[in-house]
């Protein structure tokens, strides 16, 4: 995965931050047999919208983009935590069969950062390479 310029592997969490901490991508591996289900609710808007709008986040797509790994589910949305309003992208990439394994990529943006568009998060995700 190649993160944007100005980003650095995080500390506190896998994924990355920027150098003031505004902006992060966190990165969550988890076992094949979860792909399923999590295939269902991000491959549907309606149920998308409705299990994020739990969390606080207001899903407005979904897409799917080429990755190398295949094809990756793509959702955006925003959400308010406090004072900060911030643009969310979550992405859902499947692993290799033999690794066992799916990624899935959350970016969390604040909404005054107009140098972090939807294209950035989207050509991050097509950077995710599977691995061993």
């Amino acid at each position: 995965m190649t993160p944007p310029a100005g980003f650095a592997l995080a500390g506190e969490f896998a994924g990355f931050k920027d150098g003031n901490g505004a902006a992060s991508i966190l990165v969550v591996e988890l076992p094949a047999e979860a792909y399923p289900q999590l295939s269902a609710l991000f491959g549907d808007l309606e149920m998308a919208r409705t299990s994020f709008a739990t969390k606080g986040i207001s899903v407005t797509a979904l897409k799917r983009i080429d990755t190398p790994p295949g094809a990756a589910l793509f959702l955006s949305g925003t959400q308010t935590v406090g004072a900060l309003h911030l643009n969310k992208w979550m992405a859902l990439l499947k692993g290799e069969k033999t690794q066992q394994r799916f990624i899935r990529m959350i970016a969390f943006v604040p909404a005054d950062r107009v140098d972090e568009t939807r294209a950035v998060v989207e050509a991050i995700a097509r950077s995710i390479a599977s691995g061993p």
